[in-house]
């Protein structure tokens, strides 16, 4: 049964919206605002939604939306590009507030103004190493595989940001569109991109706290060198990098060489001072921006982000060697180890040693 449109009045309706109701937006940002209606009979075909009554906020009527029913017209979606007065016209603790129109019934939404603190801005994840899956967008309950961003919104007081929307992109463009993502929930939901202009991005909420968490996927077998960015209006910080990449080979030939410790003797590295030196034999078709990872131990044949030591740039050799210096308080105290390092390109080519075995005496 299709409900006329002058019939809606007997329609039950509920409405949810991406950014709801109390939250608060950043001074000048702007936003994508998804409104989804639920409807407890078929929709008719000329339903819409409007925004009206807007203060302290404007709709661009350049992007065009992505109005969509579902199957069987009992859900209707649509999206609209808000932006948020700048600070010439509002200031911090403002009152923002737009009225949603269905079925000529206003439903007033109100937004809290706020003053940016980028300072406090970067995302963070819980691994910096993953290894490339050949799947395709499988996310769910039985796919532990991934890795969780996380990041907390605050206003130029140290107030939590609360359910504010936040666009993250990545340092190329297009890889956005290629990359799986999904909410950090029990049952998790994909993120899907959306493109503005010539931004392409996904967008992510703070929870009631001000904190943001999603979920990256490797998938479709890609080694990456992955860096988000949390985008503002025009601010854009850049997160810490995670490394999508192909496991330790098996075969031992195909291991660079052992890392030497001037230190070690007869097995041994006992503790003297702050620092100790590591050499890594140079070898070819190495740049000095690839980057070296010292480590003690490897997990499912990848770096293990809780085993890491120390990280550069791979830089120059000298006299046959790369040359590096590791901290002793990065080593497990009074246990016999291993120590691998793992080289890694600007396009996530990766190579992996042999590993030293040592047992390190701190006392």
């Amino acid at each position: 049964m299709l409900v006329e449109k002058n019939n809606l009045s007997n329609l039950k309706l509920t409405q949810k919206i991406s950014v709801p109701n109390g939250a608060d937006v950043f001074i000048g940002q702007w936003f994508i605002l998804d409104v989804e209606i639920l409807a407890s009979l078929p929709l008719p075909s000329d339903f819409e939604i409007k925004l009206d009554n807007l203060f302290g906020l404007e709709i661009d009527n350049s992007y065009s939306g992505s109005s969509v029913f579902n199957k069987d017209r009992t859900v209707f979606k649509d999206s609209f590009l808000l932006t948020v007065g700048n600070s010439d016209s509002i200031k911090s603790g403002d009152k923002l507030s737009y009225d949603i129109i269905v079925n000529d019934v206003p439903i007033n939404v109100i937004y809290h103004a706020q003053d940016m603190d980028s300072s406090q801005m970067m995302l963070t994840a819980d691994k910096k190493f993953i290894a490339a899956q050949d799947i395709e967008n499988i996310i769910g309950v039985d796919n532990n595989h991934y890795i969780i961003f996380s990041e907390e919104l605050k206003d130029k007081s140290g107030r939590s940001m609360k359910n504010t929307p936040i666009k993250i992109g990545t340092s190329m463009e297009d890889e956005i569109e290629v990359l799986t993502f999904s909410t950090n929930s029990v049952l998790p939901e994909i993120i899907k991109p959306t493109t503005v202009g010539s931004t392409k991005f996904i967008t992510v909420h703070s929870d009631s706290s001000g904190n943001i968490k999603f979920r990256f996927y490797p998938t479709g077998n890609r080694a990456m060198l992955l860096k988000l960015i949390s985008m503002v209006d025009s601010v854009a910080v850049e997160g810490e990098t995670v490394y999508v990449i192909s496991p330790r080979p098996t075969q031992s030939y195909k291991w660079l060489p052992k890392a030497i410790i001037p230190a070690l003797i007869n097995g041994i590295l006992r503790k003297d001072g702050e620092e100790f030196e590591v050499k890594v034999p140079a070898f070819h078709y190495a740049s000095p921006e690839d980057r070296i990872f010292f480590l003690t131990n490897l997990k499912d044949g990848i770096p293990d982000s809780n085993a890491l030591i120390s990280s550069y740039f791979l830089g120059s050799s000298s006299g046959g060697h790369y040359s590096y210096c590791l901290n002793y308080d990065k080593l497990p105290a009074n246990k016999f180890l291993k120590i691998y390092y793992v080289i890694i390109s600007e396009f996530a080519n990766i190579a992996y040693s042999a590993a030293l075995d040592v047992e390190y005496l701190e006392s």
